[in-house]
């Protein structure tokens, strides 16, 4: 099969919990469109020779609207793991036989994502393995113990990591294989093995949708 450039997958199998809803969080509607659609109708999906959508099967009712509304063979679905690292992993997968050179992994619950840093990211990732959007802090950050200040930690070396992760297909594929504890990232997995990620700048409109309250500031955006 003939390789392809880049590929995206989008992690949608979360159960979200802490958003206080049995509906998960990446399948409530803005404006009559999922979290899922809603991102793909933001951005420029010809940058993606394959889309590659991580769900659980009891999804499977909310993911049909999907196909529906986006019909094309660019469209590829996959179940998803016991957790995040797992369900990455079965996109990765998924895209094995189509050797795509760039694969960039997002989650279903930022669904703000511009056009613009999923160009920059896919830009970067001519000269690195690895790709992150990121934000520094503004409040002081401190490391508590039983409830208690432990150390304040210099904020100037601390950053909001966001997604898209963009990568290397090989290496980050390479890295999952032979990880053998249980990360919270991809960016996590590949700094295990000692690459460097590169930061890019991030953007204020890129958050994660993790509770109810979070709803409103979604509203104000559109």
């Amino acid at each position: 099969m003939k390789k392809i450039k880049n590929a995206l997958v989008i992690l949608a199998g979360g159960i979200g919990t802490r958003f206080g809803k049995k509906l998960p969080k990446q399948f409530i509607e803005i404006n009559g469109e999922n979290l899922i659609q809603f991102f793909l109708r933001r951005i420029d999906t010809t940058n993606f020779n394959i889309i590659v959508i991580v769900h659980k099967k009891s999804y499977s009712k909310y993911i049909n609207k999907i196909k529906i509304n986006f019909p094309s063979n660019q469209f590829l679905f996959v179940n998803a793991g016991k957790n995040r690292q797992q369900s990455s992993f079965n996109g990765l997968i998924k895209l094995k036989q189509y050797q795509p050179e760039n694969v960039l992994i997002h989650d279903a619950a930022r669904p703000f994502v511009g056009k613009g840093l999923i160009t920059k990211s896919l830009d970067q990732l001519k000269t690195n393995v690895a790709v992150c959007p990121g934000l520094p802090l503004t409040d002081t950050i401190a490391s508590v113990t039983n409830n208690k200040v432990s150390k304040i930690i210099d904020r100037e070396k601390v950053y909001r990591l966001q997604t898209p992760q963009s990568f290397n297909f090989k290496i980050l594929s390479k890295c999952h294989n032979m990880i053998d504890e249980s990360v919270t990232d991809d960016i996590s997995i590949i700094l295990h093995f000692g690459y460097v990620p590169k930061i890019i700048k991030g953007s204020d409109k890129n958050m994660k949708i993790t509770y109810k309250s979070d709803l409103k500031i979604i509203k104000s955006l559109i």
